[in-house]
């Protein structure tokens, strides 16, 4: 036992030394930042940025409702698209609702090329 306390003792006093040793070449060999570097302050990442992120001011949840409501007013809006060539835009539940009644249009397949 008395040999495995010396051998603990003197572990602790090469560790110590070994440890100060390392911390003063640390000291000397370590150079400080540039001022110009400093000065810059932090970086931004590149556009486009994560919504929530640092450097994005736009708050992600009214970013949501705008773009709900914007497909909201898309949908259940009633115009023309061209009215030349007799192209309008109906709302969705109407479309639906004619599809029901009308059904939809049956196309018929091209005919196969011979070889």
């Amino acid at each position: 036992m008395i040999y495995l306390g010396i051998g603990v003792v003197l572990s602790y006093v090469l560790t110590f030394f070994i440890y100060r040793s390392l911390k003063s070449y640390w000291a000397d060999s370590h150079a400080p930042m540039l001022p110009s570097r400093i000065e810059m302050g932090p970086t931004m990442p590149p556009e486009p940025r994560l919504q929530g992120m640092p450097g994005h001011l736009d708050d992600p949840q009214e970013d949501l409702r705008n773009k709900i409501k914007a497909d909201t007013a898309a949908n259940n809006k009633l115009g023309w698209i061209d009215q030349k060539t007799g192209i309008a835009q109906i709302p969705v539940n109407d479309a639906m609702q004619l599809i029901v009644e009308k059904g939809l249009p049956v196309l018929t397949p091209a005919p196969a090329e011979k070889k």
